[in-house]
């Protein structure tokens, strides 16, 4: 709604600003908290994914080669770790045909944590021991954690986990 004012010029009253002003906050407040949920879901997404795709490529490589392909954590990118970080996948990791490396991944950003068992290691029929990774996020709202668990014929799956 506009006003002349008796100089012909168009513009807002101190009420309508103020009333314009109030529903931006309130909006705002609504969405700001949804927002950081969908990139918080994203984000997981996003790593789990990446993961899975790692597992699934060390597990189809097994099976085509008919040899063991062991996927392990790793930080130079060329073997497995041996220290008291070997079980932290988010430092990064390598897969392995013998001293092959197939594959290497860098640590992950943003400040998540990938933990689970030392190394995998896919058989020449596909098959791998049970095991389950834990994804968590480090500001995590909702059910945006993951845990990435590999059945022993070394399928993988993947499941939303409370924060």
């Amino acid at each position: 709604m506009t006003h002349k004012t008796k100089h012909g010029r168009d513009g807002f009253t101190l009420v309508e600003l103020m009333v314009t002003v109030a529903i931006l906050s309130i909006l705002l407040t609504l969405a700001v908290p949804t927002m950081r949920s969908i990139i918080a879901n994203s984000y997981a997404s996003g790593i789990s994914n990446e993961f899975v795709a790692a597992l699934n490529y060390a597990r189809s490589e097994a099976v085509k080669r008919r040899t063991d392909i062991v996927m392990c954590t790793s930080s130079n990118g060329s073997s497995c770790r041996s220290d008291g970080n070997a079980s932290k996948w988010h430092l990064g990791w390598v897969i392995l045909n013998g001293a092959q490396v197939m594959r290497a991944s860098a640590q992950l950003d943003g400040g998540a944590t990938l933990t689970g068992t030392n190394s995998i290691t896919y058989g020449s029929t596909g098959s791998a021991p049970a095991n389950t990774f834990q994804l968590r996020l480090t500001h995590c709202t909702g059910n945006n954690n993951r845990d990435v668990t590999i059945g022993v014929t070394g399928r993988v799956g993947v499941s939303r986990v409370a924060c």
